[in-house]
């Protein structure tokens, strides 16, 4: 007798758990696509599509504020809901350099649901591009007017802004795998870092360049610190022999610009009667000196 009661409440009891389960879980939404994971570009916005309409349509389709979603560290900006399951945030400025977000969903989100949270949701991170070295180019450049003999000088190029005291705290110069002393040309902080080297002598020769930065540097207004080596092999080549280094072409639109990196300095007012396009342009390509070893031809 008891044994027949058992069997007809086991039943009863599973389906009173199951229902107690489905009710639990109720109370949660999923997050089913966001663009805010892995790395991110700076200027972006970040797209949370959830797996439930928990916002009214009469309040879609309008940028408002609003405590829905936070970030950490924080990102000044508005947000629209596209349809009552997707929310868009939209900073107001650009993200930080090197840095890793939190997000969190707040209170606002749930207000016209049942739902009260974002299932797993402590899992939402995502971060921007971290600090790299993008460029190196080494040229003789002649200091005091001309009147001394050319020394060699190494330009860095970060894909951020960098603090040049810090880099000093970083850097390593070797020459033909020997330790060479340095010294920065730039004070403050900026993306192209330039150094002097120290003890080589202007001779007809080619030298063999190591620049190696330790961990632990990190971007002007960024979070996150290089985890590894930064290295890069550089040759300076003889002050005795004209070389180009580098030629990068860019079009802004209106005007194409041909940048030309040379190895060591010459006189910009002379370069036109040396450099020739195909197909010949139409109009001149006034030259620019943008920097001691690189020179701009602007074509129209």
């Amino acid at each position: 007798m008891r044994t027949k009661n058992l069997r007809g409440i086991i039943p009863i009891i599973f389906g009173a758990i199951a229902v107690s389960f489905t009710s639990c879980q109720q109370d949660y939404i999923n997050l089913e696509y966001t663009n805010a994971k892995g790395e991110v570009p700076q200027l972006v916005n970040l797209v949370f599509h959830f797996n439930k309409a928990i916002y009214p349509d009469s309040l879609l389709n309008e940028w408002q504020e609003g405590d829905f979603i936070s970030f950490e560290p924080d990102i000044p900006g508005r947000v629209r809901w596209n349809g009552p399951e997707e929310l868009v945030f939209s900073p107001s400025q650009p993200l930080s350099p090197a840095t890793t977000y939190k997000v969190k969903f707040k209170n606002d989100l749930f207000k016209y649901s049942k739902y009260d949270k974002v299932k797993n949701s402590d899992d939402v991170r995502f971060f921007t591009a971290p600090l790299q070295l993008t460029d190196a180019q080494t040229t003789w450049v002649v200091a005091d007017g001309g009147n001394s003999k050319p020394s060699p000088q190494v330009n860095l190029k970060f894909n951020y802004p960098v603090k040049a005291e810090d880099l000093r705290d970083v850097l390593k110069v070797e020459v033909e795998g020997t330790k060479t002393d340095y010294s920065l040309l730039t004070e403050g902080t900026g993306s192209e870092i330039s150094i002097r080297l120290h003890s080589l002598k202007s001779e007809d020769r080619n030298y063999g360049i190591r620049i190696s930065m330790e961990p632990g540097l990190k971007p002007d207004k960024g979070y996150n610190k290089t985890s590894e080596v930064l290295t890069t092999a550089l040759t300076l080549t003889s002050p005795q022999a004209l070389s180009i280094n580098n030629v990068v072409s860019e079009h802004t639109g209106t005007e194409g610009i041909v940048r030309i990196y040379t190895n060591q300095q010459l006189p910009g007012e002379s370069l036109n009667n040396y450099i020739q396009f195909e197909p010949a342009l139409k109009s001149g390509y006034p030259i620019s000196v943008t920097k001691l070893i690189e020179y701009s031809f602007t074509l129209y």
